[in-house]
């Protein structure tokens, strides 16, 4: 069984991508992202294979009942947004512990948590070739390294779209779906985790793929095609069909529209009211040569100067503002803080210079060994 894991530069798509994967008999996954925090420490130490069981259901409730998921509009499935899918916790605990073993290593109690999960959706397990863990978010898959030991080579697959697009998005869809979710710390991630991604997780010195929301789209059966030649699995019609169970699924809430799955006829959309020319400059100077191997457009002559640099950004500003406009103090004295870590993050002019950027699936530069 190989270890694929998911995670996303931004809005990207890792969800999208992950309900492309669903129901495919090769591929073991939980229906969303795991988080591998103190609870789940919690239920993988339990010393008795029904309470690591409970504690799994107690902390994932979303999973066997998906009703509670209205974030991820796991509430609304089907192509009248009126069905969900549940399932039996108690068949799940009683299949849990008869293949596990509380001998097992941490990671291997996870995947027999995920098998369980299948085995009590009646989905067949004789088949699966791949284990996917979905992170999403990079501080997620640090947490993993620092708590879970792995002997298996862990295979990451990073989601990639446009940044500025991205960072455009993010900025206008949080601001109209969660405006307090965005502020200084949390804008800071963003800023870092859209501009540095593919530079950090370099640095972990594991085998990575890219997949770009844009050809995701554009040119889905050569990207899913390629994806099952790369992992040795059967390409499968359900693999170009966006669903949770089975299920169509119209994308999070976040999106603030309903997405009819793939979108051959998708173009991103660049929110420019976000940016200062100078912003525009001094980010894509940061990732020219990014923009350039993933054949990204160039909005700007990718010129700019350190005073310039140093000045906040429109969107921080604007983010910045809600802090000061709820008078959430707090928040008010993060803001230098985390604007002098983004320009000491964001020094170098060149962040990808003489980088070797990873392979985008379904370019067709791929050669097997």
């Amino acid at each position: 069984m190989k270890f694929l894991g998911l995670l996303s530069c931004g809005r990207s798509g890792a969800d999208l991508f992950q309900s492309l994967l669903d129901n495919h008999d090769q591929i073991l996954q939980f229906p969303g992202y795991i988080l591998f925090n103190k609870d789940l420490l919690y239920i993988v130490e339990q010393n008795n294979k029904k309470n690591i069981a409970q504690a799994f259901c107690k902390v994932y409730p979303h999973f066997f009942d998906s009703r509670i998921n209205k974030a991820e509009r796991h509430h609304q499935l089907g192509s009248k947004k009126k069905q969900y899918f549940t399932v039996n916790k108690n068949k799940f605990v009683k299949f849990f512990e008869k293949i596990s073993s509380t001998k097992k290593s941490k990671i291997e109690i996870l995947v027999d948590l995920n098998k369980s999960y299948y085995l009590a959706s009646n989905k067949s397990i004789k088949k699966i070739k791949i284990f996917l863990i979905h992170f999403h978010v990079f501080y997620n898959l640090i947490d993993f390294f620092k708590n879970f030991k792995i002997k298996k080579e862990l295979i990451l697959i990073m989601t990639l779209r446009d940044i500025l697009a991205s960072l455009g998005s993010t900025c206008y869809k949080w601001s109209k779906f969660q405006p307090i979710a965005l502020d200084a710390h949390t804008l800071y991630l963003n800023i870092i985790g859209h501009i540095k991604q593919i530079f950090r997780l370099k640095r972990l010195n594991k085998k990575i793929y890219v997949i770009q929301l844009e050809k995701l789209h554009a040119d889905n059966k050569k990207v899913m095609k390629e994806f099952c030649s790369l992992f040795n699995i059967k390409f499968k019609k359900s693999l170009t069909q966006s669903t949770y169970f089975g299920k169509k699924w119209w994308g999070d809430k976040s999106s603030l529209k309903y997405l009819n799955g793939i979108n051959p006829n998708f173009k991103n959309k660049f929110y420019s009211k976000f940016f200062f020319k100078k912003d525009i400059n001094s980010i894509e100077k940061r990732i020219l040569n990014l923009l350039k191997f993933y054949n990204y457009p160039i909005r700007s002559k990718a010129e700019s100067n350190k005073f310039l640099d140093m000045m906040p950004y429109r969107f921080e500003y604007l983010i910045w503002f809600n802090s000061f406009r709820n008078f959430n103090i707090k928040k008010i004295f993060k803001i230098p803080f985390f604007w002098i870590l983004r320009n000491w993050n964001l020094f170098d002019d060149n962040i990808y210079n003489k980088f070797k950027f990873p392979y985008s699936i379904g370019t067709g530069k791929y050669l097997k060994k």
